[in-house]
């Protein structure tokens, strides 16, 4: 999807120019500690590794969960974890105008498997909705 990932890399801070747009990030390197009192490994900056990329935008990506009260509200059936359940071929729900992909039906997971979910419910989707014809009352 031309993204590309800077692991174990934190953004310091984004540069701009006068007009206020971003033109550059300024980014440094980390290294994971040993394993604290609870097992964790914890980044750190490498002193010395600051860098300077480019950029022309910034997508802000934080993590945030899926929507768990659609689920728990639409009437569409879900497993015992509370994800959504689909034909996993399609993306379709026990609704059949329902589809659906991404953490609502796989739980947390990269952005790249939600984005094939995606694709692929919406060519079943667009299926579907030219196979109904026009509704007429």
């Amino acid at each position: 999807e031309g993204v590309n990932f800077a692991y174990l890399t934190t953004p310091l801070r984004f540069v701009g120019d006068s007009d206020g747009n971003v033109t550059a990030v300024e980014m440094v390197q980390m290294e994971l500690t040993e394993p604290d009192e609870s097992g964790r490994r914890r980044p750190v900056p490498i002193e010395g590794s600051e860098y300077t990329i480019p950029a022309t935008a910034v997508v802000v990506a934080v993590g945030y969960g899926a929507d768990a009260e659609f689920a728990e509200t639409a009437p569409v059936s879900a497993n015992r974890w509370g994800l959504i359940t689909v034909d996993d071929r399609t993306g379709q729900t026990n609704v059949p105008y329902i589809f659906a992909g991404g953490d609502v039906v796989n739980g947390a997971d990269l952005v790249v498997t939600a984005i094939a979910d995606g694709k692929r419910a919406s060519t079943w989707l667009h299926q579907y909705l030219t196979q109904m014809g026009p509704k007429t009352e």
